[in-house]
């Protein structure tokens, strides 16, 4: 395992207790690793795909536990030199995904300043 593996499984273990902390990791992994997916009538959602499934686990539990959204998850072998699984979480455009963009300050229509200006991140 390298080196960065160690660090992110270590860093996804680690307990945050309140809301807003983990809010923040999961705006600065959804900015790193994720994708705005656009759906009938102006409705969004997200796709986030990473290659640790602890991270993945920990974005899967924060849509759930903090933001009431049930993702579908896909595990995926990745086809380039390292043959390692691809955790891909789909949150299907809807409503309630395009009220968690507008609290993430995710949603294009409200940037301002950038993804993530509602939590003053540039």
């Amino acid at each position: 395992m390298s080196f960065t593996e160690q660090v992110k499984n270590e860093l996804a273990r680690v307990v945050r207790p309140d809301k807003e902390s983990r809010s923040g990791e999961l705006l600065a992994l959804l900015r790193m690793g994720g994708a705005i997916v656009t759906g009938a009538q102006g409705k969004k959602g997200v796709e986030f795909s990473t290659g640790n499934s602890a991270v993945a686990r920990r974005v899967l539990v924060c849509l759930k536990k903090d933001f009431n959204l049930m993702p579908s998850a896909m595990v995926r072998q990745g086809r380039k030199l390292r043959k390692k699984n691809v955790y891909t979480l789909t949150v299907r455009p809807s409503a309630d995904s395009l009220r968690f963009l507008g609290e993430m300050g995710l949603d294009p229509l409200i940037w301002g300043n950038g993804i993530g200006s509602a939590h003053g991140y540039p």
